[in-house]
């Protein structure tokens, strides 16, 4: 039983770093990957702040690895015993 809520709390703390992860994702890559230049920057004027085009390989990998540790952690913590 205490194995299984352990991996169950491993699973909600994969699975909300996971999340955290894609918004870091969508606020750093998704919002502006039409905007682009031939460099790979963006520059925003309203916040003075420069995004660049690999951070959506970088927070999209995590937000990929954490989810998938999610969904592993998930599948172990409530998977039926024989």
């Amino acid at each position: 039983m205490q194995r299984r809520l352990l991996l169950g709390f491993l699973a909600a703390t994969l699975g909300a770093v996971a999340v955290l992860a894609l918004l870091a994702f969508y606020g750093q890559y998704w919002k502006w990957r039409h905007d682009f230049n031939d460099q790979g920057r963006v520059f925003d004027a309203a916040t003075e702040t420069v995004y660049l085009e690999q951070s959506g390989i970088a927070w999209g990998g995590c937000a990929f690895l954490f989810g998938a540790g999610a969904l592993v952690a998930g599948w172990l913590a409530w998977r039926p015993r024989r």
